[in-house]
């Protein structure tokens, strides 16, 4: 069977719808302050329409963040992205794309909720989490590097002048 990329009416009906999307958050009094921390908003753009292409079997390629990396600290509140999923409804409508096609346009929308907005903070945990290991990983390479080069300061050893090193 098409694609749902191909079942959206292919690259400029994905441009088009895109463009529609975040031209009415942009223009919504509830969103609009959101996108003043782009300053590049096309780029945006350009990258919501490889990520969908890319999701629904289009030729563009996503090659950017995971969408938890992207969006966090952003803080999104659900009632933002409540506007941004009328904008997407809005635009199918005018577009006449048909209900099935919508609907699993709509899903893909939806499955995103989660980790744009992080209702539960996940990335943030899994983010502190990961630069705790990180940090526990390079003490230990410092560690075992400083063994490799010899005894570690306040070991006993003798500084300089063979005095011995404070504890």
């Amino acid at each position: 069977g098409a694609t749902l990329y191909e079942r959206v009416g292919g690259a400029d009906a994905l441009v088009d719808l895109v463009n529609a999307v975040y031209d009415g958050m942009v223009s919504d009094s509830s969103t609009a302050l959101f996108f003043r921390k782009f300053p590049n908003l096309a780029r945006l753009k350009q990258r919501t329409v490889d990520y969908f292409s890319t999701k629904w079997g289009g030729p563009q390629l996503y090659e950017g963040l995971d969408m938890y990396y992207a969006h966090q600290g952003l803080d999104i509140p659900d009632d933002a992205y409540d506007t941004m999923v009328w904008c997407y409804k809005r635009k199918l409508r005018q577009m006449g794309v048909d209900k099935a096609v919508a609907d699993d346009v709509m899903a893909c929308v939806e499955a995103l909720r989660i980790p744009v907005c992080d209702p539960d903070k996940k990335f943030l945990t899994e983010f502190y989490q990961k630069w705790e290991e990180a940090g526990v990983a390079k003490l230990k390479r410092r560690e075992v590097a400083m063994g490799e080069a010899g005894p570690a300061p306040n070991s006993g050893a003798a500084g300089a002048n063979n005095q011995p090193l404070p504890p």
